[in-house]
Formats: structure tokens, C-alpha cells, sequence
């Protein structure tokens, strides 16, 4: 199969492939090293692929009798490939072969070849190559129709009905069926017998763009399979050409290979367990476990957002629940809560402190039970990750009010508050290594969390700036700053130097040596050996800047083990959102941190958020060369259950590989009759009606055996029934009884659903209830 290019030809394909910087041939014009043919491998010698000397190509069928019977064939790479720009031209001839005579002439690019390469076809995705003219034809070929082989194969591409339609719903292609398919609109192919050119970009398994004579025809993200029964991301393989019934050339197959950057090119890789390398946190209150139950609370998580960390807030500050909502979205037994002034939710080792104790909360269900170990527990029969937040206050207000020895003191010795502690008072240390050295020692956590607001971000010293207590005097003597003899210079002139600098220097120093404090006290008792200190930053919510309230992250970052960054610009629901705080504050968090201390960004689903801010929001992150290590969802108890599913489904978009794809549909897409489009509902999205109504649409998911999961809205009077319909065969029947008040699911297991069929909602008013619907899920039964 070596058959030699003339001079003049390899002279004008070096020519042509030279002009593109960056871009390597893939076939060398003069043999097909480094290729593999699939009927070359099972019949030595035979083949459809040669070198065709006077056009410099790869030549298929050459010197085959027109209609004559032939074997369909494949050229593919013998190495694999990930993220490139793939190049090549392709002409049709005019000879086509049984049992194709009369089909439009057909072949194919294959990517991501994997499997059994002996096979016709291997498991693959192609890029359709098709004489058709028209698109938008079913059973015809277009060059840029998408072909999702093999039964494990996931794509997901912007369509209406079969068509790709840029700008429509991302729509799931291919998994449960041997190939799937999705058609062009329009064709964009030159006349029969000119070279067309072929542009395929590939980013490993987020996304991969069709482009036929400089315009894009398709698009694909989300590229999936599985793996010993477990959905991972196909984000590389083997590139493939085919033979199939149609005499056809490839010429100038070059290749310019992407770097692997995590976050863009090749998104990160996320797992449901401790084991990802791809964090997606959430937290938790004790309240909520009472409420929900730990394992209905995991599973909303899981299958939701896709979390594999949760932490919970083991001591709180006083604050209304849901921070300023007016009710929890999913909470069956309260619609808010206020939180105690600084309560544990743990069970404390009080051997372990000095006169200071930890208080336990008022309320006899939270103080008789240990939460945190309930969480604990649940996590990790989930092998999901822990940990566990220290939160603003963690003395209790009441108690620092009650010591004014304990408070920070302004210049002129008053108090500059009586609920804010000095960091250097030595009882104040005392209880903050015990508590944190409780929780490190006698719970199997990751990580502890804190975002200790040590200093007022005043830095002038005659207004409001702290501390000058006696005890930051004996602390500043031990750095050799003299601070009991620069008081009164900086009361004659606050700007007085070097006094001010050394004073706000000391400030900072103060707060390093409170977070080394704390680190060094989990390092050493710590039972699990990954447990860590965590800061979460929230001064970009505030709008403060942290160096102002002395804290200096590049000073503080050797004491972390991570860091969460909270900006929260997604609950302000401004729809022109740029997020510029954000790009702004994870610049200079990883300039400050350096490259390998893991990043949190913190997403906020909730009060004023919508799905496409959330979405946005996301996607900023993760676009960011801060080359964050995942997200944080902030917060659970505030958020929808439609915000929970965007905030995944942003994540899939966005290029995080691995998370299996939510699949169902929002009613309010369905045919309405009868039902009325509703907004911001506690947070939510969907449909409602006092009477009757009825919500339609077709199935286009694989035929295949579901679980459904309904959403609807439960309010506290009445028992409205809800009907799904398959084909007009009633499927699924269940009464609004529960009279909660809140957004609520239901599962139905084991449902044989075929594409094609007409899923139907029905409900029913009763007693003047009004019924509210928001989402129907298809999950894969295993």
C-alpha cells in the first residue's frame, strides 16, 4: 500500500501545509504511516484506502467498477488525540457502489475512535460527510450531520426536533442506541467534483465545533461514555476516515494539538466522591437535617448540583433563614428560622477549654443531638468529603459583651464594639485553639472553615481603628514594635511615621499569627490526616478590602490548606451581570496565594438569581486563568430546586467533565392548556393553575426504562391529583396531600418510555388549592 507522490505534488502540499503555523501533516503524502485500516488489519492486503499520485490524496475505491459490491472500510490514527484543530480537504469522484447505487454519496471524519477498532464502525463520533445540498432532509447526508456510534456514547447538541439550531435547548443525543443522529439545516458544500475543506476543532469532552468551507455547520458539547457501568467523559481517541460505498479523495489532513488548560480547553474532571479532583461543596444546618432528613437532603444535592462536600455550621451567628428570602423554597416543617447568638451544633469535648465553654443552643432538639456526627456519618457512607464551618462569631455576642477585657479598644481606650474580640487576649486564644481542636480531633473532617472578621476596615487610628488593648501592647513588644509608645504619637498625629505603618503592619501580623494558631492546633490533633484549615473569604461580597482589615492572604496562605472565595454577584439579579468583582478578586487571590494552594469559587442560586445568571456565573469561574479547583453552592437552604439543577447543568456547559447530565424538561417549556407560566414563586419557575390544566410534549430521549421524578408545589389545603400520561395511557397518578407549603418531589420507578412517545401532565384543582408544577425528570433506571 506505498505508492509514491510525484515531485510536483509533494512540493505543493509541503507548500500548502507549511503556510499554517502551529499545524502538523497527519498523513505524510507519500505513504499511510501512522494510519491503520480496518479491513487492512482482518485481510491482509486488501483495503479501500491508497495514495493517489498526481493529486496528492488518500484515494477511496480507486479503480473499482462502478456498482460494484464493496466492503465499507476505516483509516484511523494510530495515536490518539485530544484537544486539536484538525484540517483536510475532501472531493467527491463519480463511481458509488452496491448496495448504494442510488443514495447520496456518503463517508465520515470519526473523532474520539475508541473501543474495538476491528469493528465497522467503532464507537466514535462523526462528522457526517454527504452530498446532500439541501439539510434539513431526513435520511439523507449532509456534510456537518452529527453521528453519535455506540450504545454508551453521550453527546449533548443545540436542536430543535432532529436539527442542530444554534441558540436552541441543549438536547441529549445518542446514549442507549447503537447510533443517533443530529442534521444540519442548511448544506454548504461545493459543487460535485471541487475540494470542500474541513475544519474540526475538539477540546477533549466539552465541546466540538463543525466547520465545512469556513462555516460552522455544527456544534457538540458534553461528550460522554461509560466506563464500567459509570458515565466519564470521552475526551480522547483515535481520528478516523471512512470508505463507505463512495468513491471519494482526502487531501492536506493536518493537525495543530490545544494545550490542556483545565478550565477551558479541557474542562476539570469531576467525581461523586472524596476522590475528585474537582470540588463541589454545599453547606448545611442542623435545622435542615430536622426538617428534610439527611438522606432526602444528599440525594437533592447529588442529583441536583452534583455535590461531593458538604460542611456544616457548627456554630452560627445571629441571622434570619433564608438570608433575605421569605421562606425556605423546600423545607416541609418551618418557612424561616432564626438562628441562636453563637450556639454549637456538636457535641464539644468540654475537658478540652479553660473557663470558657462552648454554649449549647436553647433549643432541646438541636442541644440533645450530635449533628455534626449525623452529617459525618451520612457523608461518608457516600465516600463524599466533610467538613465543618466556624462561622463569624464564634463567641458568642452575649459573652463578649459581658467582657469588656475581651474587646477591641480604640486609641483612646473605649471599646470599638462589644461584640468583636481581640485576637490577642489570651483567654480569646485559649477557647479558639480548643474549639478548633475539638472539631479537628473528634471528627473525621477534611477541612475546617472560618471567615474570622478580625479588624474593622478602618485603618485610621483616630476613627474607629483597633486594637491598642494591653494585650496587643505585650504582643507588639514580642515583634519589637513599641506600641504603648507610639499611642501618643498617633493620637497628636495619626499619620505620625513610621508609627502608623509599624501599627497597621502589627495589625496584620496579629491575624497571620491567629490563623498559624489555629492551623497548627488541627495539624497537631487532627484524627483525620487530610484535615485542614479553610478560609472563607467574603470580603468580596462586602466590597471590603482585605488588606484594610489586616488581613494579607500572601502572609496567611502557608496556614491553609484552601481557600473558598464568596462574591455572591448572582443573588443581586442584575441580567447584565458582567462580574467583574470576580474576575477581579480570583486575580488577585491566586497572585497572592500561589498556583497550588486549591481555590474555591463561590456561587450564589439564590434570592434575586436566575438560571442564567447562575450559568454565567459559573462560567466565569471556571474560564478564569485563575484555574480554580471547584465551586461552592451558597447556599442550600435558600435556593430552588430549579437554581440547583442550573447550577449543574451550568457546570456541564461550562466544561466540567464527568457529571451526568440532568435530563428532563421544565413544564413551562410543555404545550399549555389550561395552565398559567409562573415566575419567581419562592425562587421558583413553572406552571400553576385553580382549575384544570394540561402540559404536553414529545419524548425525545433514547426508548429506554426511566425513573420520573415530578416537582410540583404542595401548599397547605387541599389534595389536587396529578396525572402523567404515556401515549394517553395513564403511568403515574398521586395526590397533592402532603399540605406543606414548599416545593416537594416525587419518584416513580421502572417506567418503559419510548422516543417518539407523548408525555402529558394533568392536574386538577381541589378545595381552591393552586396546583404548581416545575420540572419532569428522566432518570435512567439501573
Amino acid at each position: 500500500m506505498k505508492f509514491k507522490l510525484s515531485a510536483v505534488a509533494l512540493f505543493v502540499a509541503c507548500c500548502q501545509l507549511s503556510a499554517e503555523e502551529g499545524f502538523k501533516p497527519l498523513f505524510n503524502g507519500e505513504d499511510l504511516t501512522g494510519w491503520r485500516s480496518v479491513r487492512e488489519q482482518n485481510v491482509p492486503g486488501s483495503g479501500a484506502f491508497i495514495v493517489d499520485e498526481s493529486e496528492g490524496a488518500i484515494r477511496v475505491y480507486a479503480g473499482e467498477e462502478a456498482g460494484s459490491t464493496q466492503d465499507t472500510d476505516c483509516l484511523y490514527t494510530e495515536s490518539e488525540y485530544s484537544n486539536y484543530i484538525l484540517k483536510l480537504e475532501y472531493k467527491w469522484l463519480d463511481n458509488r457502489f452496491a448496495p448504494r447505487v442510488s443514495h447520496d454519496r456518503d463517508a465520515g471524519l470519526l473523532f474520539h475512535v475508541h473501543g474495538d477498532l476491528t469493528k465497522i464502525w467503532p464507537k466514535c463520533l462523526e462528522m457526517q460527510l454527504g452530498e446532500s445540498d439541501t439539510g434539513q432532509v431526513k435520511d439523507r447526508y449532509a456534510t456537518g450531520d452529527l453521528w453519535v456510534i455506540g450504545k454508551d456514547v453521550f453527546v449533548w447538541n443545540e436542536r430543535k426536533g432532529e436539527f442542530y439550531v444554534p441558540g436552541s435547548e441543549l438536547v441529549p443525543v445518542g446514549k442507549g442506541q447503537g447510533y443517533d443522529k443530529s442534521y444540519i439545516t442548511a448544506g454548504n458544500e461545493n459543487p460535485h467534483g471541487e475540494w470542500n475543506e474541513i475544519t474540526l476543532t475538539v477540546r477533549g469532552g466539552k465541546e466540538a465545533i463543525f466547520e465545512l468551507n469556513g462555516k460552522e455547520v455544527n456544534r457538540i458539547e458534553a461528550m460522554t461514555h461509560e466506563v464500567d457501568g459509570k458515565s466519564v467523559p470521552l475526551a480522547k481517541g483515535r481520528i478516523g476516515l471512512q470508505a463507505e460505498y463512495a468513491e471519494l479523495m482526502y487531501r492536506n489532513i493536518r493537525i495543530e494539538e490545544l494545550p490542556l488548560e483545565s478550565g477551558s480547553l479541557n474542562g476539570p474532571v469531576w467525581k461523586p466522591d472524596v476522590s475528585s479532583e474537582f470540588e463541589v461543596g454545599n453547606q448545611i444546618r442542623a435545622w435542615t437535617i430536622q426538617d428534610e432528613g439527611m438522606d432526602a437532603i444528599l440525594d437533592n444535592m447529588q442529583q441536583m448540583c452534583g455535590i461531593n462536600s458538604l460542611y456544616m455550621v457548627v456554630i452560627m451567628h445571629e441571622e434570619h433563614r433564608p438570608y433575605q428570602a421569605p421562606q425556605f423554597p423546600h423545607n416541609p416543617a418551618r418557612d424561616t428560622w432564626e438562628a441562636e447568638d453563637a450556639r454549637v451544633t456538636f457535641f464539644p469535648d468540654m475537658e478540652r477549654y479553660g473557663k470558657m465553654k462552648p454554649l449549647l443552643s436553647d433549643v432541646d432538639w438541636i442541644r440533645e443531638t450530635d449533628w455534626l456526627q449525623i452529617m459525618v456519618d451520612a457523608c461518608r457512607a457516600r465516600n463524599m468529603a466533610v467538613g465543618a464551618e466556624v462561622s463569624h462569631f464564634p463567641i458568642p455576642k452575649s459573652v463578649i459583651k459581658s467582657r469588656p477585657d475581651w474587646q477591641q479598644k480604640k486609641i483612646d481606650g473605649t471599646s470599638w464594639s462589644d461584640i468583636r474580640f481581640c485576637p490577642n487576649n489570651p483567654e480569646v486564644r485559649e477557647y479558639i485553639t480548643a474549639l478548633f481542636g475539638d472539631l479537628a480531633a473528634n471528627y473525621d473532617l477534611d477541612y475546617i472553615q472560618t471567615c474570622q472578621h478580625i479588624f474593622f476596615r478602618n485603618t485610621d487610628v483616630d476613627k474607629d481603628g483597633t486594637c491598642f488593648c494591653e494585650h496587643c501592647i505585650a504582643a507588639a513588644k514580642k515583634t519589637g514594635f513599641d506600641l504603648e509608645a507610639a499611642i501618643p504619637k498617633l493620637k497628636a498625629d495619626p499619620n505620625c511615621q513610621p508609627e502608623r505603618d509599624n501599627w497597621l503592619n502589627f495589625r496584620a501580623d496579629s491575624t497571620t499569627d491567629f490563623y498559624r494558631m489555629i492551623s497548627e492546633e488541627i495539624a497537631r490533633v487532627k484524627m483525620n490526616p487530610n484535615c485542614h484549615l479553610r478560609y472563607n473569604d467574603t470580603y468580596p461580597y462586602r466590597g471590603w478590602v482585605l488588606e484594610d482589615v489586616g488581613m494579607h492572604l500572601d502572609k496567611v496562605s502557608p496556614y491553609l490548606g484552601s481557600l473558598v472565595h464568596q462574591d455572591h454577584e448572582e443573588q443581586k439579579g442584575k441580567p447584565n451581570e458582567t462580574f467583574e468583582r470576580r474576575i477581579a478578586w480570583l486575580t488577585k487571590s491566586r497572585s497572592l496565594i500561589g498556583p497550588d494552594l486549591p481555590l474555591i469559587c463561590g456561587i450564589a442560586p439564590r434570592i434575586k438569581a436566575t438560571p442564567e445568571l447562575v450559568k454565567a456565573g459559573i462560567k466565569v469561574a471556571l474560564e478564569h486563568p485563575a484555574d480554580i479547583n471547584g465551586l461552592a453552592f451558597k447556599h442550600y437552604d435558600g435556593a430552588s430546586f430549579g437554581l440547583m439543577r442550573a447550577f449543574k447543568q451550568g457546570m456541564i456547559e461550562a466544561g466540567v467533565q464527568g457529571l451526568p447530565p440532568i435530563l428532563g424538561i421544565e413544564v413551562e417549556e410543555m404545550k399549555l392548556d389550561g395552565f398559567e407560566r409562573i415566575d419567581d414563586y419562592v425562587e421558583e419557575w413553572g406552571v400553576a393553575t385553580s382549575s384544570k390544566g394540561t402540559a404536553s410534549t414529545t419524548f425525545e430521549l433514547p426508548s429506554g426504562t426511566y425513573d420520573i421524578r415530578i416537582t410540583y408545589f404542595d401548599e397547605e389545603k387541599g389534595q389536587s391529583p396529578v396525572t402523567l400520561f404515556v401515549n394517553d395511557q395513564e403511568t403515574v397518578r398521586f395526590e397533592l396531600d402532603e399540605d406543606v407549603g414548599c416545593w416537594r418531589w416525587r419518584r416513580f420507578e421502572n417506567i418503559q418510555v419510548n422516543q417518539g412517545d407523548i408525555i402529558k401532565l394533568t392536574a386538577e384543582s381541589d378545595t381552591g388549592e393552586t396546583v404548581r408544577l416545575d420540572f419532569v425528570e428522566f432518570i435512567p433506571s439501573e
